[in-house]
């Protein structure tokens, strides 16, 4: 009874199967490299200020200056390290520090992927059309 209800596939549908697959990824590869790159762009254009701030945080601190103590009186600074390293520590400016440091891991996380990305986009163009 059930032997009579066998139903061969269409020719060429495994195939077919498999290049609709690969389209589906392709264009999820597509979407993901061009928000990667908006990402990457915006990074870029983030980096520019951060990096401005924290110049001009470290000229407001006067870390500078208490760096270059190490030059011009070292003598005296290694008999009170212990003080020199938390004024150092108390001029940094950490919040200019982090804000560069963010837009760094963005950017360098950001171009990872979207080469990932890449990659998988040239594989799948190549491989399946």
């Amino acid at each position: 009874m059930w032997e009579s209800l066998e139903i061969e596939p269409p020719e060429g549908l495994y195939h077919r199967i498999l290049a609709r697959i690969a389209r589906a990824r392709l264009r999820a590869a597509r979407i993901r490299l061009g928000f990667l790159s908006m990402t990457i762009v915006g990074s870029l254009a983030a980096l520019i200020p951060a990096l401005q701030y924290t110049l001009q945080e470290f000229t407001q601190s006067g870390f500078y200056q208490y760096l270059s103590l190490v030059l011009s009186d070292g003598g005296t600074l290694f008999a009170h390290w212990h003080e020199y390293i938390l004024t150092l520590a108390e001029s940094l400016p950490l919040a200019g520090i982090t804000l560069m440091l963010s837009g760094i891991f963005v950017l360098f996380g950001s171009l990872k992927l979207a080469i990932k990305y890449y990659e998988l986009q040239r594989f799948y163009s190549i491989k399946y059309f």
